[in-house]
This record gives C-alpha cells, sequence and structure tokens, in this order.
C-alpha cells in the first residue's frame, strides 16, 4: 500500500480526490506525464478533475498539448493557481472549466521566446510557426477576455491592446486577472 501511495505522489496525482498536482516547467516529459495523468483521472470514476497549478511556463508545443488534453476531457477540469503562473502556464490555465487563483499568486504574459538556428529557410518556416502560435495564444487570451468585457457591458478588446500587453513582461495580481477574465475567480472569494 505505501509504495502505491508513493509512486502516486511521485506521478502527481490523488485518485481519491481526482487531482493533478503540476509544479513545474512545462517540457515535453512533464507534459506526457500530465497527460497520461489527466487520462487516468478521466477515466476513474465520475466527477471533477481538479489540477493544482504552478509553472513558470515553458514549452510552447508541450503546453498546446496540455491544452488540447484539458479541452478533450469528458470530465469538467477545475484549475486552482499557486503562486506563478506564467508564459506558456497562463494559456493552459485558459482550459480549464473553472479557474480559480489563489489569493497570493500572480500571472505573467508576454510573447513566448524562441530559439533558432540553422539554414535561413529552414528558420523562415521556424519563424512563421512560432507566429502561428502566438496567433493562437492571443486568440485563446482574446476570447477570454472579450467573454468578460460582454458580460461587463464593454467595448471588445482587439488584438492590438493585447499585443501591447504583451511587448513587455505583464505581471498581474488576482483581482486584475479576474477582471480582464482570465480566471473566473479567487479561492477567498468563496470562503
Amino acid at each position: 500500500m505505501k509504495d502505491s501511495i508513493n509512486s502516486l505522489q511521485d506521478n502527481s496525482i490523488c485518485l481519491e480526490t481526482r487531482t493533478i498536482f503540476f509544479f513545474e516547467e512545462i517540457t515535453s516529459e512533464s507534459m506526457q506525464r500530465f497527460i497520461k495523468n489527466l487520462h487516468i483521472l478521466d477515466n476513474y470514476k465520475e466527477g471533477d478533475i481538479n489540477i493544482k497549478m504552478s509553472s513558470e511556463g515553458g514549452c510552447v508545443a508541450s503546453g498546446f498539448a496540455m491544452y488540447d488534453a484539458i479541452k478533450a476531457c469528458e470530465s469538467d477540469v477545475n484549475i486552482y493557481g499557486y503562486s506563478e503562473i506564467a508564459s506558456m502556464a497562463t494559456v493552459v490555465f485558459q482550459a480549464g472549466n473553472k479557474r480559480i487563483l489563489m489569493p497570493n499568486s500572480y500571472m505573467l504574459l508576454h510573447w513566448g521566446d524562441q530559439t533558432i538556428s540553422g539554414h535561413p529557410k529552414s528558420n523562415e518556416n521556424w519563424l512563421k510557426l512560432y507566429k502561428d502560435l502566438d496567433d493562437r495564444c492571443n486568440k485563446i487570451y482574446l476570447e477570454k477576455i472579450n467573454n468578460r468585457q460582454k458580460e461587463k457591458k464593454k467595448k471588445q478588446i482587439q488584438v492590438q491592446e493585447l499585443e501591447k500587453m504583451l511587448d513587455f513582461d505583464t505581471v498581474i495580481l488576482p483581482k486584475k486577472v479576474v477582471s480582464l477574465g482570465l480566471a473566473d475567480l479567487i479561492l477567498e472569494d468563496s470562503y
């Protein structure tokens, strides 16, 4: 029994509460473990899945794989943001049916960093892909922000306004994140 519990803890999953703990950088390895755990919980008894998350972000492709896996779940997924939700982790966070921030957390938005090397023709192809990935991130943010704007009966935000926010690291505290529509609530609000 103790070995089983240790194995579950090592893999950042709690079956009883249907919870995944993701407190790390988004990498190919962490994404694979995350998607396996999500699959296990989605097929293990009924109810919501909870993801407890803090991440500095990481690999864009792996982050989109996590985002897609959450969106494909049969179960509703609640994502709880602890401490830092940064960079690509902010996109993954948007996949939740409920997006809840802890009172002492923050979100960091910015353009993704990419590194390329090699032949200029190959670099052109990679740059096109990175532009497309940036556009996908912006579309996800804009959808959430403009849904909130619609609720508040305010003017829709245009992509240019969002892009200005992304020009430099923009650090946002929970109340502003909720006001923008990039989270649904702060946990203290539900006490």
